[in-house]
């Protein structure tokens, strides 16, 4: 490892001064005039910005032109009308795509009926893979659908963006075909991708690969970070204060599968500082559904729920989607009525020839949970412990914050797990008039996606969350470890040495990050016409190796060097953090010959 680009350390430093316009206001700061957008990119003459919000749970889109980018529009899904569709991929039995969201529900359930489900596949809450594998993720991530059936993960990611891209055009080239305009899916269109900004970089080069395999140009897609893109979108929210230089405040970014948390400070040009690197976890909504799947489990036994699960699949569907509606009306007080499969408790009584009311007497659950009328009666103390872990995760995590960063003025919820009554009684008694909600807090990302798409450079400034370098190789010394000792040519090499380029919690200027690193050069330790870059990520501020603990390698990038293999040449490399995706920017020493490196997964 770190034998492809071995070298000596060179440098070269940079800085900038910019000025802003202010005004006082009542004792505080007041924006009078923000900073201009970046310039010069073909994203730059695009006609309209694109987001796609992609979740674990429900997906949608909304756009705007950028003649008018203050009027976004919004695509409203059926049945109900809502911003969101379920992120659920169908596939025949060929492999071949055939519907996403409520379409590909409604022809599962047609052939559940028909009983001629079994050889489809039906994917859903695959995205939390991503989460769930880190930094260990690669292009040849399998998922399963919900009968077991694997197929390639990046596929069913690349069919799912490419119906959604589709779709959007539907909309927009209706809206322009009255001015005579036809909307070029490749050149017209800026594609914001939103991703939790707790993602590791892996997965954000997994997501950019199987949008670009659906058909998105690479150099016209960026990606957003969730809670940041509903920070944008929950400014007015705010109203005046959000307006005042030093104004804090945190977003609660809290969807289907994970919580994303990041706080913010409005900066003297108007746009918005990050306060401390996004944290959060997997306690988005689906940990209550894991928590009653548990609870089930404990009530009618694994062997049962599993059977039920593959012999009556509709009702197991239908009993989760009653329990979902269900969430966003549990208030914390009450029981939790869910409507009850026959065929569950049929089974229970098939397999242990006892029925479930005289089984239940017996167990922890004597009348906190009973099955009458049709109906599943869970009492409130079992229906608050269904949610408990995820709320108590996100309190901790917000509190977290708040113990690091001080004069938090307001702490916005927004996903669709903060519609949660429950949650929002919890947060209130935790923290009182800090919390607030926006009108519509499952649109808040899509929204705050576009306003990212068509000003970049809004969130100014980024805070590091891990360091990152490059794997090398070093002339071996005496207080190097034996173990590194590698001897090349003669010549005896300290393997493995992390050549760090920017390091955990240095602030960055997103609108002049080029300038926050310094580039450093690699020689080959032999003759070459090709090498690659191995690029590593550690937790701790000042990493040695790249095999310690806290390390992991987060991609690699092969680039073209002196064709002659000249010993000799050498390239310089520069790492860019400061935008929501980790840069590598790469330069020929011999031939000038710069060019942007692009992370692949291995």
């Amino acid at each position: 490892m770190g034998s492809g680009a071995s070298a000596a350390f060179t440098g070269e430093t940079y800085g900038e001064v910019s000025g802003r316009r202010l005004a006082v206001t009542n004792g505080r700061t007041r924006v009078t005039q923000r900073a201009n957008p970046n310039q010069g990119t073909k994203k730059d003459n695009a006609l309209i910005c694109a987001a796609i919000d992609f979740g674990t749970t429900y997906s949608g889109y909304a756009f705007s032109f950028y003649n008018s980018a203050d009027k976004i529009h919004t695509h409203y899904w059926p049945p109900g009308q809502m911003t969101k569709t379920p992120t659920v991929v169908l596939l025949e039995p060929s492999g071949n795509f055939h519907s996403f969201g409520m379409v590909a529900m409604d022809k599962y359930k047609e052939l559940l009926d028909k009983q001629e489900h079994k050889e489809w596949y039906l994917f859903e809450r695959f995205k939390m893979k991503l989460y769930e594998k880190g930094s260990t993720l690669s292009l040849d991530l399998l998922t399963e659908d919900i009968t077991g059936k694997t197929k390639s993960a990046i596929e069913i990611f690349s069919a799912s963006i490419s119906y959604i891209t589709d779709h959007l055009l539907n909309p927009v080239n209706d809206s322009e075909r009255m001015r005579g305009i036809s909307i070029n899916k490749d050149k017209d269109i800026h594609w914001i991708l939103t991703v939790p900004a707790i993602w590791s970089d892996r997965a954000k080069v997994f997501m950019r690969t199987a949008a670009v395999n659906a058909g998105i140009p690479e150099d016209m897609l960026s990606l957003a970070l969730e809670p940041e893109a509903a920070s944008l979108d929950c400014r007015d929210l705010l109203g005046e204060a959000a307006k005042y230089v030093g104004y804090r405040y945190m977003v609660l970014d809290l969807g289907g599968g994970t919580a994303d948390i990041t706080a913010h400070e409005v900066a003297d040009d108007g746009n918005l500082t990050e306060l401390h690197p996004p944290t959060g976890g997997d306690f988005g909504g689906t940990k209550v559904d894991i928590k009653f799947d548990e609870l089930m489990s404990r009530i009618f036994g694994e062997t049962v729920l599993k059977r039920f699960k593959q012999e009556y699949m509709q009702d197991y569907w239908e009993l989760m989607l009653d329990l979902e509606r269900k969430k966003k009306m549990f208030n914390g007080t009450g029981k939790m009525i869910l409507h009850q499969p026959v065929t569950l408790t049929e089974l229970f009584s098939d397999i242990t020839g006892s029925t479930i009311e005289e089984t239940i007497l017996k167990t922890p659950f004597k009348n906190k949970v009973q099955f009458k009328l049709g109906k599943i009666y869970i009492a409130e103390d079992i229906a608050r412990q269904l949610f408990d872990d995820a709320l108590k995760n996100i309190c901790e995590a917000t509190l977290g914050i708040m113990q690091k960063v001080e004069k938090i003025e307001k702490i916005i919820l927004v996903g669709g797990f903060s519609e949660s009554p429950y949650l929002e009684m919890v947060m209130r008694e935790k923290f009182n008039d800090l919390v607030d909600f926006p009108k519509e807090p499952s649109g808040a990302v899509l929204r705050g996606a576009v306003r990212f798409g068509q000003k970049p450079t809004t969130i100014s400034t980024r805070v590091c969350p891990y360091t990152y370098g490059i794997a090398r190789m070093v002339n071996f010394k005496s207080f190097h470890p034996p173990t590194k000792k590698v001897t090349i040519g003669g010549i005896e090499y300290c393997d493995n040495v992390f050549n760090i380029h920017i390091s955990k919690g240095t602030k960055v200027s997103v609108e002049n990050k080029h300038l926050a690193t310094e580039h450093k050069y690699y020689r080959p330790l032999h003759e070459m016409s090709q090498t690659s870059i191995e690029v590593y990520a550690s937790d701790k501020p000042d990493p040695e190796f790249v095999d310690e603990p806290g390390c992991r390698q987060i991609g690699l990038a092969v680039v073209d060097i002196d064709p002659t293999g000249d010993m000799g040449s050498r390239i310089w490399v520069k790492l860019i953090f400061g935008g929501t995706e980790l840069e590598l920017v790469v330069r020929d020493e011999k031939s000038r010959k710069i060019s942007n490196a692009v992370f692949k997964l291995f």
